[in-house]
């Protein structure tokens, strides 16, 4: 059984519904003080500064667009991978 739009509830107004979202964002924000959130892991503390950080974002990132992820389309699940 597959959720409508009208059904659908975005995972974080159910983690604050459970009282779960404070504890998630300050998990998230001490992750800053030695980055691993990408697969650079450079460590660098991005609370204070961007100066050695491979991704060149600080400690407030700025998203573009956001979107439902459906799963991946075809080509991308070849098993050759993406372009092959």
């Amino acid at each position: 059984m597959t959720k409508t739009e009208s059904e659908f509830i975005p995972a974080y107004l159910s983690l604050h519904k459970r009282g779960e979202l404070s504890a998630h964002a300050e998990t998230a924000l001490a992750r800053l003080e030695a980055c691993d959130l990408c697969a650079r892991y450079c460590r660098v503390n991005r609370r204070q500064t961007v100066k050695g950080v491979v991704c060149r974002t600080g400690e407030q990132a700025v998203v573009h667009s956001f979107g439902p992820h459906h799963g991946e389309e075809d080509p991308l699940r070849d098993w050759r991978g993406a372009m092959a």
